[in-house]
C-alpha cells in the first residue's frame, strides 16, 4: 500500500479533516500558499512538546522525486522555520507529494502512537507544474512544448480564444454547464486570471447541458448547447441574449471564408448539420467539420462513427488512410509554419478513461495522415481551440482536461522555436 493510500485510509478511519485550507497569503505563489498549508497542517499533527521533527520526502505520480527531495522540501522547511526549532530530532513524519489530475497533494503521516495523518492539495498552475512535475510522456515533444497554465471549474463544454482587452494576445472564454466565463493568461503568468462570468444561461424546460459550441463571432461569441441555447455573449458587457437556432461551428483562418460556419444540432446531440452548403458529408451527419482554408469546396469532418473523412466537390469525398477513430473535435491549424495546416484530433476514449491529443501532417489525395505529435492525459480532452496567448504571431493550442473532480486543467501546446 502506498504512502498516500494509508494516509488516506488513516484519515478516514479517524474522521480527522483534511489539513490545510487554501490560503490568500501569497497570493502571488501558489508555491508558498501550499506549502504554507503543509506547515500547518504538519505542526496540527504533531503531539504537544514536541520541539521537533525528522520529515522524509517522497515523489508519488506526476511529479519529479529529485525536484521533491530538493524545490518542495527547501520551501517547506522555510514554511516551518520559527514553527519546530529543529528538523533533525523528534517524530519521523513522511511527506508524499503526488499530482493526482487537476490538484498537487501533499500527504503525511506522523509516526508516533497513535499515528496522525495529514492530507493537502492544491489546484495546480504552471508554477507549480514547473517546480515538481515530471516530464510529460509524449511523441515528438523535442518539438513540441506542453504545459499546464492552471485550473477552472469542471463542467467545460467548450473554449473559444479572442482578444477582449485589445492587447494583441488572446484571452481564454470557456463555455461551461452554468454559464460563460473568461479568463487572461499572459506569458509571464503563473495562472489564468479571470476576467469575468459566469455569464448564466437562460433557463431552458430542459436544463440537462451535454455538449456545446462556443466560437467568437466579431467582438462577441456565439455558443450553443444541447439543452437548447442559441446565444450570443457580449463578454466585455457580461451581457447574454437568444439568437437564431444555429451553432458555430469553428473555422480555420481564411480571408475567403467567413469565420465560423453555422450548423444544426442533430437530434439534441453532439452531430452537426450544416447550414452552408457541404453536399459532400455523410448524410448522418457529422461530430465536426471544418472548412479546408485556400480551397473552395474541401471539408474534413468527424462522422458519427468517430471516423475521419475529407472531400472536394471536385474528386468526391474519401475516409482518410490510417486513420483511427477519435473524438468529436478537430481543428485545422497551421503550427509548423510550412503555409499549410495541420490537422488536431482527440482521442475516442470514454469520459474518465486516459485520452489523448494528436497533431498529423495532412499529405495526398486521398488524405494521408502521418503524426507529428501525440500525448496521453489522464482525465478527458473536454475542449480544443487555437489562437496566439504570448505575442508571437504563431498559433498556440488551449486544451482542457476533465475528469470526476470539481476543477479542470487548462493546458497550452505550442510549436517549440
Amino acid at each position: 500500500m502506498t504512502l498516500r493510500a494509508a494516509v488516506l485510509g488513516l484519515l478516514l478511519l479517524s474522521a480527522s479533516p483534511v489539513g490545510g485550507q487554501e490560503r490568500s497569503d501569497h497570493a502571488d505563489s501558489s508555491m508558498l500558499a501550499w506549502t504554507e498549508a503543509v506547515a500547518d497542517a504538519l505542526v496540527s499533527r504533531l503531539p504537544e512538546g514536541v520541539d521537533g521533527a525528522r520529515i522524509r520526502y517522497e515523489g508519488g505520480r506526476g511529479v519529479d522525486s529529485r525536484k521533491v527531495s530538493s524545490v518542495f522540501r527547501a520551501h517547506l522547511q522555510s514554511a516551518l522555520k520559527g514553527r519546530i526549532p529543529t528538523l533533525s530530532r523528534g517524530p519521523e513524519v513522511a511527506v508524499s507529494v503526488s499530482l493526482e489530475g487537476a490538484r498537487i497533494w501533499a500527504v503525511g503521516l506522523v509516526q508516533t502512537d497513535p499515528e496522525a495523518a495529514f492530507a493537502v492539495s492544491w489546484p495546480v498552475d504552471r508554477e507549480l507544474e514547473a517546480l515538481l512535475g515530471a516530464a510529460k510522456s509524449s511523441s515528438g515533444s523535442a518539438r513540441w512544448r506542453l504545459e499546464r497554465i492552471g485550473t477552472v471549474p469542471a463542467g467545460v463544454l467548450d473554449v473559444a480564444l479572442l482578444d477582449l482587452d485589445d492587447d494583441g494576445s488572446d484571452d481564454i472564454a470557456l463555455l461551461g454547464v452554468d454559464g460563460v466565463r473568461t479568463y487572461r493568461f499572459d506569458a509571464g503568468d503563473a495562472r489564468p486570471t479571470p476576467l469575468g462570468g459566469p455569464f448564466a444561461l437562460p433557463t431552458r424546460p430542459w436544463p440537462r447541458t451535454i455538449a456545446g459550441r462556443l466560437a467568437a463571432d466579431g467582438d462577441g461569441l456565439v455558443a450553443a448547447t444541447t439543452a437548447g441555447h442559441y446565444l450570443s455573449i457580449d463578454p466585455r458587457r457580461g451581457t447574454v441574449r437568444v439568437r437564431e437556432s444555429v451553432v458555430p461551428a469553428v473555422q480555420p483562418h481564411d480571408p475567403a471564408w467567413p469565420d465560423w460556419i453555422p450548423a444544426r444540432w442533430v437530434l439534441g446531440g453532439p452531430d452537426l448539420r450544416p447550414v452552408a452548403d457541404a453536399t459532400l458529408l455523410p448524410e448522418e451527419g457529422v461530430r465536426d467539420l471544418q472548412h479546408f482554408p485556400g480551397s473552395e469546396d474541401a471539408w474534413v469532418w468527424v462522422d458519427a462513427g468517430g471516423d475521419l473523412g475529407g472531400g472536394d466537390a471536385r474528386v468526391g469525398s474519401a475516409a482518410f488512410e490510417g486513420s483511427e477513430a477519435v473524438g468529436d473535435r478537430l481543428l485545422l491549424v497551421e503550427l509548423e509554419g510550412a503555409g499549410r495546416p495541420e490537422l488536431v484530433t482527440t482521442g475516442a476514449a470514454p469520459f474518465g478513461e486516459p485520452d489523448q491529443v494528436t497533431i498529423h501532417r495532412l499529405e495526398g489525395t486521398p488524405p494521408r495522415l502521418s503524426v507529428l505529435f501525440r500525448s496521453t492525459f489522464a482525465g478527458t480532452i473536454r475542449a480544443l481551440a487555437a489562437g496566439d496567448l504570448d505575442f508571437d504571431g504563431r498559433a498556440d493550442l488551449v486544451l482542457v482536461e476533465e475528469d470526476a473532480s470539481d476543477e479542470a486543467v487548462l493546458w497550452r501546446l505550442e510549436r517549440a522555436r
